[in-house]
């Protein structure tokens, strides 16, 4: 009975941080309080709603374009706090003048004594026009702790509809049950107010099968180069970042609050 408990708790805890800010492994979306799954379209797009991975936004200009039959975005992050140990790496990519797309990211976080590591494959396609689009992915979470081990596989589902000033997504996190606390139901909106601000909304868990939350955020780009994030989370912890985009290369840092602690994150992204 007390392992049945401790292996219950330690579900609960995944899906928690899978439906929520551990979602969100490149900084950008940190800074935003963990929001994004109606906005993401780089390399945290299979992570955040595989939807996106239909209507990626990758494309730059140079003097090989016109040879390339694909374009891909990989990013990188480190914590440079230990509060998770973590590190991850994300991509995306989609052929030049077709409306589908895929991604991925593997990471690892070693908080205390316990060990995390994690992967997902994704697969998103659009309609034409790219007013809608739809998804699905694969993860894997693999825990280890002196007294436990817990290894669990599962397949989500995304939806995404775009209009000219607002996107609207719902995601669907294990329609199979496998982690047997039931399918995870996360809806959001990204707000493009105008080409200088954003504003993104999530609502994690909106059944509430482990605990619903949500996450609330904006950017502001009053240059081209740089970008300043804010936002909060579940009850008012707070995040904020600053991103650099310049040709096809890109650094962003998020510092986000944690049970208390502070956690920073860096990601440099590159575009080929």
């Amino acid at each position: 009975m007390q392992r049945l408990t401790v292996v219950i708790t330690v579900m609960v805890v995944v899906v928690l941080l899978t439906a929520s800010v551990a979602t969100a492994q490149v900084a950008r979306y940190r800074a935003l309080g963990g929001a994004g799954i109606a906005l993401a379209d780089d390399a945290g797009a299979a992570l955040m709603n595989p939807a996106n991975l239909g209507v990626l936004n990758i494309s730059y200009d140079d003097q090989m374009k016109g040879d390339r039959d694909w374009e891909f975005e990989a990013a990188g992050t480190m914590e440079v706090t230990n509060v998770l140990d973590m590190w991850s790496a994300n991509f995306a990519g989609s052929p030049i003048g077709r409306s589908w797309g895929v991604g991925g990211a593997y990471a690892e976080a070693t908080p205390g004594l316990a060990e995390h590591e994690w992967w997902t494959l994704g697969f998103g396609l659009s309609n034409t026009e790219g007013t809608w689009a739809a998804g699905v992915s694969v993860s894997d979470w693999d825990y280890r702790d002196p007294q436990m081990n817990v290894d669990q596989r599962w397949v989500d589902l995304g939806v995404l509809y775009r209009t000219k000033d607002a996107n609207w997504a719902v995601t669907a996190e294990d329609i199979g049950d496998e982690r047997n606390i039931g399918t995870i139901f996360n809806a959001g909106v990204a707000w493009m107010y105008d080409e200088q601000w954003t504003f993104v909304a999530d609502i994690h868990d909106i059944t509430d099968e482990a605990d619903t939350g949500y996450a609330v955020g904006a950017e502001f780009t009053p240059q081209y180069y740089w970008t300043y994030r804010a936002g909060f989370y579940q009850r008012g912890n707070l995040a904020c970042g600053l991103g650099y985009e310049r040709d096809r290369w890109g650094l962003d840092a998020a510092w986000m609050e944690n049970n208390g602690d502070g956690q920073v994150l860096v990601t440099g992204s590159v575009k080929f």
